[in-house]
């Protein structure tokens, strides 16, 4: 037997396949319902699988096209489709002459027992009657046609709008993660250039609105080229991937006053693990370096309390010594007289 497989998508026409090889039967292939009528006419298949939704020539129209050639009406069709499966859709299948409507996905084995099933039905009628009743009712096949499309679009559009809603949500979500983090998160392209930046924490520590430095370089928030030469060295006009670094260095403000900065520096990376950019996180550490320095203040005091304290212990040890020696020479001078 040889069969017939119509389906824009390659993928589920080798599943068909090798389901159908399997039981041992021949199969032809189409990618949509154009491919297919002209297979037919060249194969004359036993049977025929089509999808609904594909490109050129759909399965409605293809169907229609097959039932209205005098040589090819009498070969069996069947729907296997996972997108049209509504009444309206199975019923436009039937009365175009369609066999059955099989929804996707289906288990190879149970799949095969359906279409043994249609097969059976049609090798016991001696004389397979037309069973289309719009093979020639072109009006009537339109409007059910665009009826069955329209639903389709329909079902499509509240689908696309639910999408774009839970996208808007988790863009919302994401967003206010994002602000509410009150490090800021600078995000730049290979060249530095400044393309998103969370509020209100740029406001906060660096005095900028979101326009002010979108679109700039990051050269305006150092307080100097070499702290913005070194974090590029180091990380950001890198191309490649880097592993991230901590990085102090001075940076300014808008008003021009200027403050130590740490800077979580790491590339920006796609879906495969390539550099596409820069992410650098910015931390006011002026209060924690100002702590830093008053306490190695109070430790080189310590320091030089401890030298002093030791030469002075050295100094008495030496006292000490000479006093002994003083003594011990006194008593050899007495014990002599």
């Amino acid at each position: 037997m040889k069969i017939l497989i119509v389906d824009d998508n390659p993928d589920a026409r080798k599943i068909l396949r090798y389901n159908i090889e399997h039981h041992g039967c021949g199969v032809i292939e189409a990618e949509d319902g154009q491919a297919g009528l002209e297979k037919a006419l060249k194969e004359k298949p036993d049977i025929i699988i089509s999808d609904a939704l594909m490109p050129r020539m759909d399965g409605f129209q293809f169907l229609r096209a097959i039932k209205q050639n005098e040589s090819l009406r009498d070969i069996p069709f069947v729907f296997y489709s996972a997108v049209y499966t509504g009444y309206k859709a199975v019923e436009l299948a039937v009365k175009t002459g369609a066999d059955a409507f099989i929804i996707k996905p289906k288990e190879p084995e149970a799949f095969w027992a359906e279409l043994e099933g249609v097969l059976e039905e049609c090798r016991l009628k001696k004389e397979r009657p037309i069973k289309a009743q719009l093979i020639e009712e072109e009006e009537e096949f339109l409007r059910m046609y665009s009826d069955v499309v329209a639903t389709k679009l329909e079902e499509k559009v509240k689908a696309l709008e639910k999408a774009r809603t839970d996208t808007d949500k988790s863009e919302r979500k994401y967003e206010n993660l994002f602000n509410s983090i009150r490090d800021v998160i600078i995000i730049t392209d290979p060249d530095q250039t400044i393309l998103d930046v969370n509020q209100p924490a740029l406001r906060n520590i660096f005095g900028y609105e979101y326009n002010d430095i979108i679109g700039k370089n990051a050269k305006v928030i150092y307080a100097d080229e070499k702290g913005y030469k070194l974090t590029g060295g180091e990380i950001f006009e890198r191309r490649e991937y880097v592993e991230g670094k901590i990085i102090e260095v001075e940076c300014r403000r808008k008003n021009g006053k200027t403050f130590f900065g740490e800077i979580s520096a790491l590339k920006l990376l796609d879906e495969n693990g390539v550099a596409i950019g820069n992410i650098g996180i910015y931390r006011d550490i002026t209060e924690r370096k100002k702590a830093q320095d008053e306490l190695m203040e109070k430790i080189k005091e310590l320091e030089r309390f401890y030298e002093v304290a030791v030469d002075r212990e050295l100094k008495m040890k030496e006292l000490k010594e000479e006093v002994e020696r003083l003594k011990a020479e006194l008593s050899e001078y007495k014990s002599k007289k």
